[in-house]
């Protein structure tokens, strides 16, 4: 897929910029505009009294938890479908409307910022999956708030919780505090999704409540997908044409049968009715680890792999174009403890086989962290088998791995970011917080400002910060090089 494509995919996520500016007669012009993705405007005064369909990205998936468990698809099928009345009349309680507030002044960035800029809202949707108080969204959609606020069908407003997310995915999990059991989302299979069966959309574009578009099922397994520029190896979307707006980000893509299917996550500027969402069973994976540890730990293999083409089943003499042609091997991985070698073409994993190449690096991420897992790989025309333990791709989760942060938490940094520091998209850590009297703080790090550099090594996440750190002893100082504000420097801090 090219970048002029990507440019085109954005996150279905309405919002609303306030910047408050104070004029000497102590009165503030407010100014409205929808967060957009780089390449979009904001709405002139015409737009706002007539909002225009813009893409952006807007839809994740669920998990079945507690109540949520569901009767099988062949069950499911059994059973009458419903009509558009009837599928709204079930599901319709089940959807909320969510608005988010980011409040500038506790941003790391706040110092960053044009003077005088306050707040920013936006708008999304999001699904009851558990009565007391549940919700399924986005990342996006909830990602940075300070606050987020939850109104439900019957109009009841609530604060709520962050419980975990996933950036990943773009999944995320908030709770409210109901006072009351809460009617729930009931979730489908969406391996049991056809293309060409009808598929209904609830959501809030715009902040219309509760709008309900309904379409088809366009295709299934897109991968090559860059919501708002961004990429991930796990984007396995749902095509649908049902109409998809800002606002209706993390809500539920439903089947006539009235479970949720996919949520809906993206849509396509070039054209309408091309929309995306992503499929109910990988969330199903993700949430019950987004609410056990807040966040989703992955395994992974260590390969490089591309598909089997033509030229290369030709080439290779191989009797079928399906599994993964690894083109190489990462150093210490898991799949180089195996004795798997570019060349090999991996065809089944853990006990499945792999279809097409784009499957394996999600089948690796939900393998489990420590797991042994036996791998067939084709090696020319001879079929071998070999096992490996999976390791965890993010070192800070790996078991008895001990974390060396000096006190510092950063998060890593985002091409919107990089852009007001003025730094290449994907080099240094944002610091969040600095923990008191810690050798950070004694050293005189803040908030806010940008690790650039450990010693001579870039860092450009928190597991390459790790990484680089254990390079120095204890007892030692660790250069750091910093930019702030006040300019860039080299901080020496103690690694005790």
């Amino acid at each position: 897929m090219s970048d002029s494509t990507a440019k085109h995919l954005v996150p279905a996520l309405a919002g609303t910029a306030v910047v408050s500016i104070a004029l000497s007669y102590g009165l503030f012009v407010l100014t409205v505009g929808r967060i957009m993705h780089p390449g979009s405007s904001r709405p002139t005064p015409e737009q706002k009294t007539a909002p225009k369909t813009s893409i952006q990205p807007a839809a994740h998936t669920l998990g079945d938890h507690g109540t949520n468990r569901l009767p099988s698809r062949t069950a499911a099928t059994a059973t009458r479908p419903y009509n558009f009345v009837q599928l709204v009349h079930r599901v319709g309680p089940t959807v909320v409307h969510i608005a988010t507030v980011k409040d500038f002044a506790s941003s790391p960035l706040y110092h960053w910022m044009p003077r005088g800029r306050h707040r920013a809202t936006s708008l999304g949707t999001g699904f009851i999956v558990r009565s007391d108080g549940l919700i399924l969204t986005n990342n996006h959609v909830i990602h940075g708030a300070d606050v987020i606020m939850v109104r439900l069908a019957d109009d009841q407003e609530f604060r709520a919780k962050v419980v975990g997310a996933d950036p990943g995915t773009d999944i995320a999990l908030i709770t409210i505090n109901a006072k009351k059991p809460l009617p729930v989302a009931k979730l489908g299979d969406s391996d049991a999704l056809q293309i060409g069966e009808p598929v209904v959309a609830i959501g809030n574009p715009f902040g219309l409540d509760h709008t309900v578009t309904a379409g088809i099922v366009s295709a299934k397994g897109r991968h090559n997908i860059a919501p708002g520029g961004k990429r991930s190896p796990y984007w396995n979307f749902i095509q649908t044409d049902a109409s998809i707006n800002p606002g209706n980000s993390g809500g539920p893509l439903i089947n006539m049968h009235g479970e949720v299917v996919g949520i809906n996550s993206a849509i396509d500027s070039r054209g309408a009715g091309i929309g995306f969402a992503i499929p109910i069973n990988m969330a199903k994976v993700i949430m019950p680890l987004l609410e056990k540890h807040g966040r989703a730990p992955r395994s992974y293999l260590g390969v490089s792999i591309q598909p089997v083409t033509p030229s290369l089943q030709a080439s290779l003499g191989l009797r079928s174009r399906k599994g993964a042609l690894v083109s190489q091997v990462v150093s210490g991985s898991p799949a180089a403890r195996a004795g798997i070698l570019p060349g090999d073409v991996i065809i089944e994993f853990n006990g499945k086989p792999v279809e097409k190449a784009d499957n394996l690096p999600w089948m690796a991420a939900i393998a489990g962290i420590g797991k042994t897992v036996p791998i067939v790989i084709l090696r020319g025309t001879k079929k071998v088998t070999v096992r490996t333990v999976m390791a965890a791709l993010n070192p800070l989760d790996q078991p008895g791995h001990k974390t060396r942060h000096l006190g510092l938490t950063m998060t890593p940094m985002t091409p919107q970011m990089a852009r007001l520091y003025g730094v290449p998209a994907g080099v240094g850590l944002v610091i969040t917080s600095v923990q008191r009297n810690s050798p950070a703080h004694l050293a005189g790090l803040a908030r806010g400002e940008v690790v650039l550099q450990v010693g001579d090594r870039p860092v450009g996440t928190p597991a390459d910060f790790v990484r680089t750190l254990n390079r120095y002893r204890r007892g030692t100082d660790v250069p750091l090089l910093v930019t702030s504000p006040r300019g860039t420097r080299w901080i020496l801090v103690p690694n005790r």
